[in-house]
């Protein structure tokens, strides 16, 4: 009913989250508890047979943490991924999932996870201030652990827009989609959402494969106030691979050079770092 507001955005705001939208411009009442995701949603992001990627030369990978002591039911958990480009736009590549189940020994869990690591050619890992406790652990095997400015589910919700406009490639790993899929969205008071497991089920899978999305996808900061105010702002990122050709690209890069964490442009033919994506109308794998 507001001629001022334009379908495009309300179209954006349904595909990064619909259930949100709804509320915003569908004239829908929230309810209190919902699911975080649709199965379907989320087997749609999964390819069919892949249970794990092998690492490849030239890619560059990100690897998120969810630590556990080894002496309750948690189990100790790690996704590695990386982010490359399908058609013209950004897909989290999930590559490989570990998990140890307790009981175990956290030392030895962590020697032996970073021998897979730097098999990755990692040598930091994320994670939420639970693993601070290890954080001494991992530099004794080559690792540098860092902590998370995020709470579980606000990494939760920040990765929702990436599971919703289909930016993800997921293993089929069926721990991992059942721990995803019994996720639940809360409404607390003063609106304010929050993400969940079920009382007396797991989420370390969901939680590592969430931070991965997390680490390659870009991070709304909180900048002050401003005459009162709280801004939060979305730092503008381009991707390495992107075409240096292009205009705003070149300025950009001219102002700014390639910055931390960025690789250099890729080679004429190749869309992103390491091997392009097939398609998956194809029923290809991903390489």
């Amino acid at each position: 009913m507001n001629p001022l507001l334009k379908e495009s955005v309300v179209a954006r705001a349904y595909q990064a989250d619909p259930t949100a939208a709804d509320a915003e411009y569908g004239g829908q009442f929230r309810e209190p508890v919902t699911a975080y995701l649709s199965r379907e949603l989320i087997e749609r992001a999964v390819e069919p047979g892949i249970t794990e990627r092998p690492p490849l030369p030239g890619v560059q990978y990100v690897a998120f943490v969810d630590c556990s002591s080894g002496a309750g039911t948690d189990s100790f958990a790690c996704a590695i991924g990386h982010k490359a480009r399908d058609k013209e736009r950004d897909v989290v590549v999930i590559d490989t999932i570990i998990a140890q189940r307790p009981p175990f020994s956290p030392l030895d869990v962590i020697a032996a996870l970073a021998e897979h690591l730097k098999r990755w050619r990692i040598h930091e890992v994320m994670g939420d201030g639970y693993g601070k406790p290890f954080i001494s652990i991992f530099a004794k095997s080559g690792i540098s652990y860092v902590t998370t400015p995020l709470d579980t589910s606000a990494i939760y919700l920040h990765a929702l827009p990436a599971w919703t406009s289909n930016s993800v490639a997921m293993l089929a790993n069926p721990l991992a989609i059942d721990q995803t899929a019994n996720l639940r969205r809360k409404i607390g008071s003063g609106g304010k959402e929050t993400v969940d497991h079920p009382r007396s089920q797991h989420d370390d899978l969901a939680n590592v494969v969430a931070g991965v999305i997390y680490r390659l996808t870009p991070i709304e900061q909180t900048m002050g106030d401003f005459g009162g105010f709280g801004c939060i702002v979305r730092p503008r990122e381009y991707p390495a691979y992107a075409d240096g050709g292009n205009d705003t690209m070149s300025a950009w890069w001219r102002a700014h050079g390639p910055g931390p964490g960025y690789l250099a442009p890729a080679e004429s033919g190749i869309h992103g770092p390491g091997a392009p994506l097939k398609s998956r109308a194809s029923g290809n794998a991903l390489w």
